[in-house]
């Protein structure tokens, strides 16, 4: 039985809930995220979105210098454990509509799996189309 851990991301970056609008869209333009796990004292306290930002910022007037990235998180985010079957993750993914889990061990964020990562593993487990 494949786990979460045998798919996701590990050791995605995450973002501390005091910085700025600001900077996570520069975390999640440089490294091509659309998911970043939101952290105080190391420990998960949302996860904020690309979508996240863009509502926030669609529909109130923020200051993206300013504004901490609490702002505009999902508390409490969507997390599981590592072992957790890849089965249970995605069917919760499925019925919660929601793009990404956190993976979290001893209480720290160890990775991140998100509708890409499953992308990945579906197309790998593929025959290649001639």
């Amino acid at each position: 039985m494949r786990t979460v851990a045998d798919i996701m991301t590990p050791d995605p970056r995450c973002i501390d809930a005091t910085a700025s609008i600001r900077e996570a869209h520069k975390i999640m333009a440089a490294q091509s995220m659309h998911h970043l796990p939101v952290v105080d004292q190391g420990r998960l306290v949302g996860l904020v979105s690309e979508r996240d930002l863009l509502r926030l910022e669609a529909a109130f007037d923020v200051d993206q210098k300013k504004d901490p990235v609490r702002v505009a998180m999902t508390s409490p985010a969507y997390w599981v454990l590592p072992e957790t079957p890849l089965s249970v993750v995605a069917g919760q993914m499925k019925d919660r509509n929601i793009g990404s889990a956190v993976v979290v061990s001893d209480g720290r964020v160890v990775g991140i799996f998100t509708t890409t990562d499953a992308l990945q593993a579906l197309a790998g487990s593929l025959p290649m189309a001639s």
